[in-house]
């Protein structure tokens, strides 16, 4: 047999870690519970019962306690007068259970101008046995709403099965069964004019949340807590005024101190596990100072080379600096020296020009000297004397010159 519920009742269904359909498997355990799998995309969820006739009724049944101890129903309006309406069990809160049976099949169920559905219903004394003319989704099937108690439930769900039990099998492998779509099952009630209110769970008016017990609470003991609420305010009200005469130094260290003692009792607040918390309150500020002294260490490493980076620029800037001084002070150097020998030469120049026309001498060409022989005829040059042109002559062994006359 299989049924639909939308998403949020399906969490009900498996609970945390799967807790509920465990529970659900242990308390019927001649049954197969299957049911789909989660998804991101929220879809609806399919429950698969698979076994005997009973056992399908009793796991219903089972599945609608369920439903009551976490606290959840449905609420449906008080039942009117007349033959299909009379006979309503509302001992327990309603639960809606929404089986999916294939288009074949329902007419079994409906019978000729319904008789056979309002029999059933009366018979369960259910609220509501209802089949939806039109097929769910793409899919080949419909969807039989039933709203009873728990023994309402199971009652109508027996009845079913033995009226499709020789038929459901087959009509099933033959039929397009109804994937699991997002809100599939909210949209296609509210096309039938169901009002959301009826399409999901929610929880009993007054009811307390399973786990949760509420303890009595005696006359002397609400006394009790009464004062000591009135001494936790009074002890505020005299911190306050001593906060407020002192100085913002102390208020602020003073602060730092409530805060911190306000984080350790909110913390810790058991007085028998006083060791483990000190424990942990020591663990923790531990913690916070390594915390904080590797932040120091990473701030300090990174000023260090913020540091080092700058000084290696500047050092690059200086040494770049001094070889471009350097570079400038040999070209001024270079350019002064050849300036020198220029006008070097041209004072020599004139100098010569200046001696040659003082002594009426025409300047000769030098002649070219071979020093690579130890003996050589060098031709100093000409000059004149009272007699007239004479010509120096070769020089000797020694390496003087023969002038041959006198300047």
């Amino acid at each position: 047999m299989r049924c639909v519920f939308p998403y949020e009742d399906g969490g009900i269904i498996i609970g945390l870690r799967g807790a509920h359909l465990t529970k659900l498997r242990r308390s019927v355990p001649k049954v197969d519970w299957r049911i789909s799998n989660e998804t991101d995309d929220k879809q609806d969820r399919v429950l698969v019962v698979r076994g005997s006739v009973k056992s399908i009724a009793e796991a219903f049944k089972a599945l609608a306690e369920h439903f009551l101890s976490q606290g959840m129903h449905i609420d449906y309006p008080a039942p009117g007068s007349g033959r299909s309406t009379g006979n309503v069990d509302m001992s327990k809160p309603l639960v809606p259970i929404r089986l999916l049976l294939p288009h074949k099949t329902c007419g079994a169920i409906i019978g000729q101008k319904s008789e056979t559905l309002i029999n059933t219903r009366v018979q369960c004394s259910a609220r509501r046995v209802y089949v939806y003319r039109e097929r769910i989704s793409s899919s080949r099937e419909r969807v039989v709403e039933i709203v009873g108690t728990p023994t309402a439930v199971s009652r109508v769900i027996e009845v079913l099965c033995e009226q499709v039990a020789r038929t459901l099998s087959a009509d099933q492998a033959e039929s397009t069964p109804y994937e699991p779509e997002r809100d599939g099952l909210r949209r296609f009630l509210a096309k039938q004019g169901v009002p959301r209110s009826r399409v999901s769970l929610e929880p009993i008016k007054g009811a307390e949340k399973p786990g949760r017990k509420r303890r009595h609470v005696s006359d002397e003991e609400s006394d009790e807590e009464s004062e000591r609420s009135r001494s936790r305010g009074r002890r505020r009200e005299r911190s306050r005024r001593h906060a407020r005469s002192r100085s913002p130094d102390d208020r602020r260290r003073s602060s730092r101190k409530s805060r911190r003692s306000g984080r350790s009792r909110r913390s810790y607040s058991s007085s028998s596990s006083s060791s483990t918390s000190r424990s942990r309150s020591r663990s923790r500020s531990s913690s916070r100072s390594t915390s904080r002294s590797r932040s120091r260490s990473r701030s300090r490493s990174r000023r260090r080379r913020t540091r080092r980076r700058d000084r290696d620029e500047s050092r690059s800037r200086r040494r770049s600096r001094k070889d471009s001084g350097r570079k400038d002070s040999g070209r001024s150097k270079d350019k002064a020296h050849k300036d020198g020998e220029r006008s070097q030469g041209r004072s020599e120049d004139a100098a010569a020009a200046q001696v040659a026309v003082e002594t009426d001498v025409k300047p000769q060409p030098a002649v070219a000297v071979d020093r690579g022989y130890e003996h050589a005829d060098v031709h100093v040059g000409e000059w004149k004397d009272d007699d007239g042109w004479e010509t120096a002559g070769p020089a000797d062994s020694a390496g003087d010159l023969d002038t041959g006359g006198s300047w």
